[in-house]
């Protein structure tokens, strides 16, 4: 907390010093951004404190799946647009429009693996965010989404070690690119909670493959068309 902390500060005095338009908007920009880390930050110390006091509880509802994806695509994807890198998101058809369960916590995993994607895969990469069903009994789906990247890749040792608390893969990393080392420890607990695993496949140098699987319900809401109800498909002309 304390590297956005200094720079809030830092920048609050360059803006209170200056009269110059641009440079108080420059330094109001930077101030946002502190500002921002610094919220990630004190939510992640919040849910683990959560979890190591087994106070941490999921919140299951009917959501639309591709919808919670594509807010996630939202937030993420401008980073993505900043590195010129390349982005891709499949999504099984098969996977029900509406599901039953926590969207924002199965939300606040995707987006920790995309923005760690992004974060470690250079200018001009490439990201792929994948969501496929894998089974479905009794109404209860078994869905698995992936987030592969060619970025710079982890260690078989740096792996082991991945998903623990305050843990990034070695110290260079958090000097880098910052970082709590709490994102992957809480998608882990998210994930377990959700009756699924999580798991990495990685080649040094080469880049990463990150999956989980989660279960949730089929739900029982139909999407409904943003069309008004008394178009006339015969007469619509598409391009």
């Amino acid at each position: 907390m304390r590297k956005p902390m200094n720079a809030r500060s830092g920048k609050t005095a360059n803006s209170l010093g200056t009269e110059v338009a641009d440079r108080k908007d420059y330094c109001l920009g930077k101030i946002e951004d502190a500002s921002t880390h610094m919220l990630g930050v004190i939510n992640d110390i919040v849910d683990m404190s959560k979890i190591e006091a087994d106070r941490f509880e999921l919140s299951p509802a009917e959501f639309d799946f591709e919808a919670m994806l594509q807010k996630v695509v939202n937030v993420t994807g401008y980073r993505a647009e900043e590195k010129n890198q390349q982005f891709l998101v499949q999504i099984d058809e098969a996977i029900p429009e509406i599901l039953v369960g926590d969207d924002q916590r199965l939300a606040q995993v995707i987006t920790n693996l995309l923005s760690n994607a992004v974060k470690f895969t250079p200018e001009e990469g490439r990201i792929r965010l994948v969501a496929k069903l894998l089974a479905e009994e009794d109404g209860l789906c078994t869905i698995q989404i992936e987030v592969e990247d060619n970025g710079i890749g982890i260690t078989e040792e740096q792996r082991s070690r991945l998903f623990a608390s305050f843990v990034q893969a070695d110290n260079s990393t958090a000097r880098k690119y910052g970082g709590t080392g709490l994102g992957l420890a809480i998608s882990k607990r998210v994930v377990e909670m959700m009756g699924g695993e999580i798991w990495v496949d990685s080649t040094p140098g080469e880049g990463s493959t990150f999956a989980f699987t989660v279960k949730a319900k089929r739900g029982a809401q139909k999407r409904q068309s943003l069309l008004s109800g008394g178009v006339d498909w015969g007469n619509v002309r598409l391009l």
